[in-house]
């Protein structure tokens, strides 16, 4: 891995809302020097790479989050990405996702389905009995199509934005897209596209972390550089207005990330959207709100960076090495008193994060936990 791309990592600011286009003003939430995530090496490395200074939009007008600084996904997503839905907890949220759909889907049978982001291809092979052609759109895929696709799956190793839809040549039926939307750097104009390529019969099934109950449950450890948009139940029926789309329904789901679950299609002449200027979402927040739920997690960080500090007469072990990790170290200053990290998983063994000087290790590597700290 050439590493020397990390040292000083290029970024482009955001000087407006997404969504709303209102101009950005002060961020709620400045995060100098945040690093990314889930990049793992083979030596420890102890100068600067990987960090990136970031921060965090909260829009009054619309009621989206963002952040300010967009490190393109050249960077952030290459042979060094690490998520895939299989043998993940991914799963979980996906088979809720699915009942999702299935709870909404309108028609049947279904001549086709396009997944924008199909990962591995989890989602599309448990729906390959619902339809007759399958379709996933996914950049980590490049290069490796022929791997995931089979008689009725067919795969475009391309980011969304620069896909050509003509490519499929159907009428689309299902729009799937499974905590992707996130990742786009400008959202609204990805859901106009594939509006314009719909009809009033196509059915749109996404699902991305909500920021209602990252901020009901202080969950800020989840906001990092590839995640960047936070919406709001608001935030989504206002970009479906603007781009003339409607919401049909909608359903959280609070054991991943806070999951906001939406279904959407194009707008219907004289149809009533029954969600503007809506107060379906219980978990309306603003921005003293937000603040209010940072400094509460803070105080968690800092309460947890005590009991590092306590077993000072102790050796000390982390449990996990969670992609996110060095999210964690961001917040925990004696984060680095660690003597290790023991992970059962042996890929990881004997690695390091780009950012975070602690060797991740085996269990059975050591000897002799007794009086120690895990």
């Amino acid at each position: 891995m050439n590493i020397d791309k990390y040292r000083d990592i290029p970024f482009r600011k955001r000087e407006s809302c997404a969504i709303c286009e209102s101009p950005l003003v002060e961020p709620i939430i400045k995060y100098p020097s945040f690093p990314l995530t889930e990049i793992y090496v083979d030596h420890k490395i102890s100068e600067n790479f990987g960090f990136v200074d970031q921060a965090l939009h909260y829009c009054d007008h619309c009621g989206f989050g963002q952040l300010e600084n967009i490190i393109e996904p050249e960077i952030l997503y290459n042979d060094t990405y690490k998520t895939r839905t299989t043998g993940s907890s991914a799963i979980g949220a996906i088979e809720v996702f699915l009942n999702f759909i299935d709870n909404n889907l309108e028609k049947r049978p279904i001549n086709n389905i396009v997944e924008i982001g199909c990962n591995d291809t989890y989602t599309l092979s448990k729906l390959k009995n619902l339809a007759n052609n399958l379709y996933g759109i996914d950049p980590i895929l490049k290069g490796r199509e022929k791997e995931f696709q089979n008689e009725n799956i067919t795969i475009f190793g391309e980011f969304f934005e620069n896909f050509n839809l003509d490519e499929i040549g159907n009428n689309l039926d299902v729009v799937l897209s499974s905590h992707t939307l996130e990742h786009i750097s400008d959202p609204k104009a990805l859901i106009k596209k594939i509006l314009n390529n719909a009809d009033s019969e196509t059915q749109f099934f996404f699902q991305f972390p909500g920021l209602e109950l990252l901020i009901d449950n202080a969950r800020f450890d989840q906001i990092h550089h590839q995640h960047y948009n936070y919406f709001t139940v608001d935030s989504v029926v206002y970009m479906l207005n603007e781009v003339g789309g409607e919401l049909i329904n909608y359903e959280f789901n609070p054991h991943h990330w806070g999951t906001l679950m939406i279904c959407f299609r194009k707008k219907r002449k004289n149809s009533f959207d029954k969600y503007k200027n809506n107060n379906q979402s219980t978990h309306r927040i603003n921005k003293d709100r937000i603040l209010e739920q940072y400094k509460l997690f803070i105080d968690c960080m800092n309460l947890a960076n005590r009991r590092i500090l306590s077993y000072a007469d102790k050796r000390i072990y982390g449990f996990g090495a969670a992609l996110m990790l060095p999210l964690l170290a961001y917040y925990i200053k004696d984060f680095h008193k660690l003597d290790s990290i023991l992970d059962d998983d042996q890929n990881k063994n004997s690695l390091y994060y780009l950012n975070l000087p602690i060797q991740i290790v085996s269990p059975n590597s050591i000897k002799n936990l007794t009086d120690n700290v895990i």
